[in-house]
């Protein structure tokens, strides 16, 4: 599958490298090259730390450790700094999600984890609200990332950044929350001698003696938690290195805060912001524009992504009108067999990772393909079709991305303006589509078209009604 190896830094991410401050923020907009800038950073501050080392004695690694954001975005972070090794001779560097480093770090075995009966057992709590069952289950995930567990009732008063103007919760709903589904929750937790991922951020968060890292970078960093923050601080030698590249504009999951709030602080003099977009074309971008703007970014995380600061043009993005299997016709007559499929890549996204259709047509062309979801290593090959969900694309590019079936059953949520879930699934389709270089393509059916579909500006897209 087909990656960017050549790592050369634009005039705008030489800027970064001049200061040095020992925590730098990245704000990049979509096609910035955010995952390029961390390993940028990565290797200049290597080479900073490996020196601190030497003058002082030190004749050991430089130990670093990259997070990303989720599997699939591991395995092209690894492809990518293969060809970066050579910078880090003098190094110990890692790659890895956050979660599949603190189970090493707390040496935890899956049969510890309570995800098991953790749904079954809420729903019972979740009954007693007027709420239905996602948002509840996305409140206590935004709750249990956001506060440390024995600060749980911060929650009653603070703001709820990130959480979207509806549905409301006020601070009755909150408290009765706390003492009717988060209390229990963790009471079960312990009587069943489980944890569940939250508690792997708090208690690494609260070691008295970590192992200590000299360079931390995280990307995709709007969708860590504060907890998993706190931990990440706390893992850190006194004299270190983070650097946390964010795009709230991709953000996915509900996990907003300040960064006053994890210890962290944010100036003039250590939050850089790049906002030339190297990846969309003018026009693609323009099309994502409408989806995202109003939507809540949540914290001091805002970015809107700019037409103007895109570096190419090409085709207007195409929006098909039709039957299911008519897009998918469409799609291959003009896309999928019209490429150099040696040189160009092709995406299918789906917000589910429903392929059945897509599979069988592929296979009936004998066009190979590959499954790139939660995928930990990046293929090592000539295969350039991948079908991946919608989460699981953040942070990567294609050639050329297809969405087709986008209905409503696919992106469901409330119907209230600024609705937690309508802005999440903004954000995603936002995110989706620009994981695109040069073409776009998005269908859905008529009668069953998702609500996002009004967000489209039409005089962003060609429209093909089949």
């Amino acid at each position: 599958m087909k990656v960017l190896v050549d790592v050369k830094p634009t005039p705008e991410q030489l800027k970064l490298f001049v200061p040095d401050p020992q925590t730098m923020i990245i704000k990049g907009a979509a096609g910035s090259g955010k995952t390029t800038t961390c390993l940028l950073r990565l290797r200049i501050v290597l080479g900073r730390m490996s020196g601190l080392k030497k003058r002082s004695g030190d004749s050991t690694p430089v130990k670093a450790h990259v997070f990303t954001y989720n599997r699939t975005l591991m395995g092209y972070v690894n492809q990518l700094a293969e060809s970066q090794r050579r910078h880090f001779a003098n190094a110990d560097v890692q790659i890895s999600t956050f979660g599949e480093w603190a189970y090493r770090m707390l040496r935890v075995r899956n049969n510890q984890i309570c995800e098991e009966w953790k749904e079954q057992y809420l729903s019972a709590g979740f009954a007693k609200f007027p709420h239905d069952d996602a948002f509840l289950a996305s409140e206590l995930e935004y709750v249990l990332g956001r506060f440390p567990h024995n600060q749980i009732h911060e929650y009653l008063d603070l703001e709820r950044t990130g959480r979207g103007k509806a549905p409301r919760f006020d601070r009755a709903q909150r408290e009765k929350f706390i003492k009717e589904i988060i209390e229990p929750y963790f009471a079960a937790k312990q009587s069943n001698d489980e944890l569940d991922f939250h508690d792997l951020a708090y208690a690494i968060s609260n070691l008295p003696a970590p192992q200590k890292y000299d360079v931390i970078v995280i990307d995709e960093g709007q969708d860590f938690s504060a907890n998993e923050l706190r931990a990440v601080k706390n893992v850190l030698n006194e004299e270190h290195s983070l650097t946390i590249v964010i795009d709230s504009a991709q953000k996915i999951y509900p996990k907003s805060f300040t960064w006053k709030e994890v210890g962290i602080r944010a100036t003039p003099e250590n939050v850089f912001v790049l906002k030339e977009n190297f990846r969309n074309t003018r026009e693609i971008a323009a099309f994502i524009a409408p989806i995202i703007k109003g939507a809540d970014l949540g914290g001091d995380f805002g970015a809107l992504p700019a037409p103007e600061n895109c570096t190419r043009s090409g085709p207007k993005p195409i929006v098909l009108e039709g039957l299911y299997n008519q897009q998918l016709d469409w799609a291959f007559k003009n896309i999928v067999s019209k490429i150099d499929l040696q040189n160009e890549s092709v995406a299918f996204l789906h917000p589910k990772g429903w392929f059945r259709d897509v599979k069988a047509r592929l296979n009936a062309e004998s066009i190979q393909y590959v499954n790139l979801t939660k995928l930990k290593a990046w293929p090592d090959n000539n295969v350039n079709v991948g079908l991946i969900t919608m989460h699981s694309s953040k942070g990567l590019e294609f050639d050329h991305v297809i969405i087709i079936g986008l209905n409503q059953s696919m992106t469901p949520h409330g119907k209230d303006d600024g609705d937690v879930f309508l802005d999440h699934y903004r954000r995603l389709i936002a995110m989706s589509c620009g994981r695109a270089r040069d073409t776009l393509t998005v269908g859905y059916k008529p009668i069953e078209k998702s609500s996002l579909v009004d967000y489209f500006d039409p005089r962003t897209y060609s429209k093909v009604v089949l």
